[in-house]
Order: C-alpha cells, then structure tokens, then sequence
C-alpha cells in the first residue's frame, strides 16, 4: 500500500509521543481523520485496509486518513507515534505504509523522538514549527527508502550518498579507509584523495565528528547511559568517548545533557486508543 503525501505544504502535529499498545485484538479498530506514523517496539501484526504486515520491533508504518487498522500482537508493548493533519494541493510523494528499516532504524527513531520531544516542548511555538519541518524531512526520509533499488550501477563507481550512509549504517562497528574502499570497490589511496578533496578532512576525522554528533543526539533524547551513548557509536572506552567529545563540542557529555535534554511530556494513556473502537457489539472499551 502506498501513502499519498502533499509535497508543497507542511503537517501539523495533533499528538506525538510513546504510548502502550492496549488492545491487540484485530477486533479493537482504528479510523481516525489524520496521518499516523508508529515506530513498533514489539513485534505483531497490523491489518491495514485489506492488506496485513507482519512486523518487527524497529520497523515503521503509515497511516492515511481514514483507513482502518488494526493490531495483533501476543507481547504487545509501547510504541512511538506521530499523528498529523497535511493538507496541500498539487504535487504529492509517494511513501510505503510499511518500512522493514533494518541499519537505518536508530536514525529513525532518533528523529521520531526529537519531533516528540520538540512538539510536547512548553517553550512556544518555534519548537512545534521545528517539529513540523523535521516531521517533513522524515517522510521525505522515507520515501526515498520507498524507491527500488537501481542495480544498474558498475560496481567500480560509487556514490557519495552511498559512502556516508555506509558510514551511518556502521558507526558502532570499526571504520577504516581500507574497509570502505573494499566495501565500494575501489583502491584506499584512491578514497583517501577522492575523500578529502569533496568533504575536506580525512575519513577518520569524518566517522569521529559523525559518531559525536549522533551521540549528541541519543544524550538529548534518550534515557541512555553516557557509557552506552559511546557504545552506541563505536567508542566503548568511557575515559576516550568524554575526551573526544569534549574536542569536538567544547563540554563533557553529562555537562552537554544536562544543557540540553528536555523530557518528553508523559502522554495520557487514553491517547492511545484515541480514535478506536470495538467492532463487536457485546465488547466495551475505550474510545
């Protein structure tokens, strides 16, 4: 199933947050007016008009207006969701209602949890408009995901975009020239020249700033350890991950969470079934 999204006009967030998973019966349905999109923190399967996913904690699905869905899980948990109005005229871009996101799950996430964490902000209105671009640039993500795979490259070149999202993919895990260079078939002295003449440093230099800026964002909105954050992003000594961050942005990792995390708000547990009914008659539930 393909969802259709305005290409002109930005959402408005209705609600945003992680919620619990209360009734995962294909006979509790929802068919709400918004968009929704849900990252799934169990496993299950949702019913989706006429067509059913299985999915995995990780994966991601969107919701059109007025399409009815479903869940069955027999471990139901929490999930993130972001439910929105988009409204707009003209052009619109295509996005997959189920994404199997695999390495690019974090990132997802990441960003799932920054637009929550800015919409349910009480500092004003600049913080929702920042959630609505970032909300944007999500689908915008993830239609791009939704595109087929072209193939039809010679495997002696490459693409930049390719190089960093293998960087992305891979930042827990040890990255050298050598290893990209043979990952994107092509000799390391060659990467090394290539590398430095489009992006202005070294390899090493590139994953170590991409490592610390990922971990400023798991420190700003997650609950995580500072010693997890480094592990995380590939630096699992805790005494090298403060002095490497500390080079990078000027502070320890504690002092730059304590600037800058703001707590999501706790979310109303009837939200989360806000919009859903039970289709039996002789079953009661909340509405």
């Amino acid at each position: 199933m393909i969802v259709s999204c305005p290409l002109l006009s930005l959402p408005e967030i209705d609600r945003a947050g992680e919620y619990p998973l209360l009734n995962s019966g294909f006979d509790f349905t929802y068919n709400q007016q918004s968009y929704s999109i849900h990252f799934y923190e169990y496993d299950g399967i949702i019913r989706l008009g006429n067509e059913e996913y299985t999915f995995q904690s990780g994966d991601v699905t969107l919701e059109a207006p007025e399409v009815t869905y479903a869940y069955l899980s027999d471990q139901p948990g929490r999930h993130w969701c972001i439910h929105f109005f988009w409204k707009g005229l003209g052009d619109t871009f295509s996005v997959n209602c189920y994404h199997k996101l695999g390495t690019d799950s974090l990132r997802i996430l990441e960003q799932i949890k920054l637009i929550s964490r800015l919409f349910n902000t009480s500092s004003g209105s600049v913080d929702k408009l920042e959630a609505s671009f970032r909300l944007q640039a999500l689908l915008l993500s993830l239609a791009r995901l939704s595109r087929p795979k072209d193939h039809s490259r010679s495997s002696s070149n490459f693409h930049w975009a390719e190089l960093t999202k293998l960087i992305d993919d891979n930042l827990k895990n040890y990255i050298t020239t050598a290893w990209l260079a043979k990952k994107l078939n092509i000799t390391s002295p060659t990467l090394a020249k290539k590398f430095k003449k489009q992006f202005g440093c070294t390899v090493a230099q590139y994953v170590l700033k991409k490592r610390i800026d990922t971990a400023k964002s798991l420190l700003t909105t997650s609950n995580m350890t500072i010693n997890e954050v480094g592990s995380l992003v590939g630096i699992e000594d805790p005494q090298y991950f403060n002095k490497q961050f500390r080079k990078i942005v000027g502070q320890s990792p504690s002092l730059y969470r304590d600037k800058n995390k703001s707590y999501l708000v706790e979310p109303d547990r009837d939200i989360a079934v806000l919009g859903g009914s039970w289709i039996s008659e002789n079953k009661t539930g909340e509405n």
